[in-house]
This record gives C-alpha cells, structure tokens and sequence, in this order.
C-alpha cells in the first residue's frame, strides 16, 4: 500500500510540473519516503521543428499535427541518447518515460529513481 500512495505522490508531482512546461528544459529532484528521484522534462515548441526539411520529405506543407509526431519521435531519441546515459553515470535508472501534447507543441518527459 505505501509503494502504491508513493506511486500517486510521484505521479502528481510530475503532472503539476509539466502543467507549468512550455518550452523549456529542465528537471526537479523529489523525495518520497527517503527514496530519491528525478523528473527531467523538455517543452517543445515550432522553433525546434525543421520545417522546410520536413516539408521536403512529406512533399507537402507541414501541419500541426506533422510537428506533433514529429517532436514525439525526438523526445524518444533525446531520452534513450542523451537522458539516460546522463543519469545512468548519477547513479539513477529510467522508471517510466512519455510525452503529452500541450505547451507550445508538446512535453517529453522521463522519470527516474536513485
């Protein structure tokens, strides 16, 4: 049961960070329970979406829901390349990890605990 109210805490905390993410980068250290984790985030938004070379490869003009996609697939790449080395040398593991529309575009979003 505690794991289980520990799991709730965690998970509010997060949706009240990303509720404040546009576009900007970041992360939050939380501790729950004397165990530690790390929130990282990153907003994204149209200036971090190459346009004119997506335009090329769709052989159309880009729509909203293209940057959508778009920034979903970077978020992965940016997760699995450049987030989880950093914290894996901090000592900490990936717990869960997604992305959710808002923001200006979009929010990727990782979890990871000590």
């Amino acid at each position: 049961m505690e794991e289980i109210k520990k799991k709730i805490e965690l998970y509010q905390k997060l949706y009240e960070i990303m509720d404040e993410v546009s576009d900007e980068v970041g992360e939050e250290k939380i501790v729950l329970k004397e165990e530690e984790f790390v929130i990282k985030y990153e907003g994204w938004s149209g200036n971090c979406v190459p346009i004119e070379e997506l335009e090329k490869k769709l052989g159309r003009k880009v729509k909203e829901n293209d940057m959508l996609q778009y920034c979903k697939m970077k978020s992965l790449d940016v997760i699995e390349e450049e987030w989880k080395p950093q914290m894996e040398e901090r000592g900490l593991k990936l717990m869960e990890m997604g992305f959710e529309g808002g923001g200006l575009i979009g929010k990727a979003w990782a979890i990871f605990r000590k």
